[in-house]
């Protein structure tokens, strides 16, 4: 069992293909592009703002029903990976989707940490009146949903998990923390804002040929002043320890959704965050990191399914 998990992890990006990738971005001679944007500049149409803790939270909330159903984005995204699921499930239920703080058209602290986006969750279904809901999290926004469960368990009603990310890959987190350290973050994101190329390779590793991102809504938000020092922030510590341990102190229903070919959250790890959560899996062939994006049908489809279970 060991050798397929580390042939796994280290044939992703995760393993070879971020070192690859990263000095593939370097050697282009490209001059980069400043932070020359407001997070108002990237806004997504039809989204409202609401405040938490002295900062402004941008989200959008459609339908209505009795159990709402909340939308958390992975890392570098924002809510718009969301819209065509979410307006599916607003046809029977009350839906929010949000942009987690330094991204997206988010405000940029220089301070933020992880735990500060369960607060921001938390202090915007406050806002909208919202007690109780079903999470619903991918990549980095799986890993949110998980922390919103540990510490209000009362007020999630189940999650359903996209290609999560829960510490299932030490180095990873080496290799982030190590990034954060020196100039490298603010290099990479310059050339990604000068040369739209660098993100469309990155795009391809981490997905499928059935994957077609929008390239110019997940660049522009590169360049909202303070990104890098917001991302430098986030990074400059990971706390892989406690990441991992988050799926034991969950016991909510769940679901766990997992692209077979995912090259970030190798497919061993939605396994074994399945066996520890107790939850149903599905493994979707030929999808890599972004289910949502490369089959919204069948994400969505499972996804109404497990509410209605509830």
């Amino acid at each position: 069992m060991a050798t397929p998990r580390i042939i796994q992890t280290l044939s992703g990006f995760a393993g070879f293909g971020a070192p690859t990738w990263i000095a593939s971005v370097l050697a282009d001679r490209t001059p980069p592009v400043p932070e020359d944007l407001s997070p108002e500049d990237v806004a997504a149409p039809g989204c409202a703002y609401a405040e938490v803790d002295g900062r402004p939270v941008i989200y959008r909330t459609l339908g209505t029903g009795d159990l709402p159903v909340v939308f958390i984005h992975g890392f570098g995204e924002s809510l718009r990976i969301w819209e065509p699921i979410q307006e599916a499930i607003a046809q029977t239920h009350r839906t929010v989707s949000l942009d987690l703080w330094g991204f997206g058209a988010s405000v940029r602290p220089d301070d933020i940490t992880p735990r500060d986006w369960v607060r921001e969750v938390f202090g915007l279904l406050d806002a909208l009146g919202i007690g109780r809901a079903v999470f619903v999290g991918h990549s980095l926004g799986g890993r949110v949903s998980l922390m919103c469960a540990r510490h209000a368990p009362e007020r999630v009603a189940g999650l359903v998990l996209c290609d999560a990310d829960w510490g299932q890959a030490r180095h990873g987190y080496l290799l982030a923390w190590a990034l954060c350290r020196g100039p490298w973050v603010g290099l990479l994101l310059g050339k990604m804002r000068a040369n739209p190329r660098h993100l469309r390779r990155l795009l391809t590793v981490f997905g499928t040929p059935n994957f077609h991102p929008d390239l110019e809504a997940l660049q522009r938000p590169l360049r909202v002043r303070g990104t890098v020092r917001a991302w430098c922030a986030l990074g400059s510590a990971p706390p892989w320890r406690d990441i991992r341990r988050l799926p034991e102190s969950v016991h909510c229903p769940a679901l766990v959704i997992h692209g077979h070919d995912d090259p970030i959250v190798p497919r061993w790890a939605g396994e074994e965050l399945a066996k520890r959560l107790g939850a149903e899996h599905l493994d979707l062939p030929d999808c890599g990191h972004f289910a949502p994006e490369e089959y919204p049908e069948q994400v969505c489809a499972a996804l109404k399914g497990f509410v209605r279970g509830l």
